[in-house]
């Protein structure tokens, strides 16, 4: 089963590369100019919401070994991009009812929220 899942977010990573033109291996590296550190915040968000089995030190070690606390810094930074916080990303994940947040389906906390933005940033997961 670790197997599958971890195809999984290889094959999320892939997709991120590919929407931006860049090979994964680049994706991977620890570059820090703006065209490659964009899409890692951005495949560390799709990560997070697509494969929400995943911790964030898990998701760390999926791109080098990154610190967990990188990794929630990335996810926010990418959510805020999208008009989200972080708390709505891990409800879009499916972490809802946990870490005291609300214990509802994600779409509807969305929905309460954000109404009409909430569309826009479900276009993108």
């Amino acid at each position: 089963m670790e197997a599958r899942l971890r195809k999984r977010v290889i094959e999320v990573i892939e997709d991120v590369a590919e929407r931006h033109n860049i090979g994964v291996t680049r994706l991977l590296s620890r570059g820090t100019k703006r065209v490659d550190f964009i899409p890692r915040q951005e495949a560390m968000y799709e990560v997070f919401i697509q494969c929400p089995h995943r911790s964030l030190p898990q998701i760390g070690a999926d791109f080098g070994g990154y610190d967990h606390s990188t990794v929630r810094h990335n996810i926010a930074t990418h959510a805020r991009r999208l008009g989200l916080t972080y708390e709505d990303a891990q409800v879009m994940s499916g972490r809802y009812g946990r870490y005291g947040l609300p214990s509802m389906p994600p779409v509807a906390y969305l929905a309460s929220k954000y109404g009409p933005v909430m569309r826009e940033a479900m276009n993108h997961v």
